[in-house]
């Protein structure tokens, strides 16, 4: 399975496995083997699959997932290369690593809501330069 990732600012985990044709994304399972070269699945049933599941000349299913990132994310989070996860004993190559819990995405830039869920909570963040309240004053963002 070829595995292209598509880095997207966001503040939730992303966590998966891949058992042969199987593709399992933060613990829901997804069986892609009825994707076809000349039949790809179209509506693969998860958020966080972009596009459509299809195969390869040589039969090798390819799919592209979200990779969520924090604010900061190194230039290896921005630019991934493709994962190829192949059969056999042994560990897959990786994700990277998730981002750290953030609150609203407010140091990074904005937060995008996870797929099919609620938008993030803003966070208040004090803001000295409004000129009122002293250092204990927030603002909502």
């Amino acid at each position: 399975m070829k595995i292209t990732l598509s880095p997207v600012r966001m503040d939730l985990p992303l966590i998966a496995e891949v058992e042969g044709e199987i593709l399992t994304l933060n613990g829901v399972a997804l069986d892609l083997s009825a994707a076809t070269s000349e039949a790809p699945l179209e509506e693969p049933g998860n958020p966080w699959i972009v596009g459509t599941v299809c195969r390869d000349e040589s039969g090798m299913l390819e799919v592209t997932l979200i990779l969520p990132h924090g604010g900061t994310p190194p230039p290896e989070t921005l630019f991934p290369a493709p994962i190829e996860v192949t059969a056999g004993p042994g560990p897959a190559a990786p994700l990277p690593a998730p981002p750290p819990p953030r609150g609203g995405g407010h140091a990074g830039g904005p937060a995008v809501p996870a797929p099919g869920g609620p938008p993030p909570a803003r966070t208040p963040v004090p803001r000295p330069d409004r000129g009122h309240g002293g250092a204990g004053a927030a603002a909502a963002l």
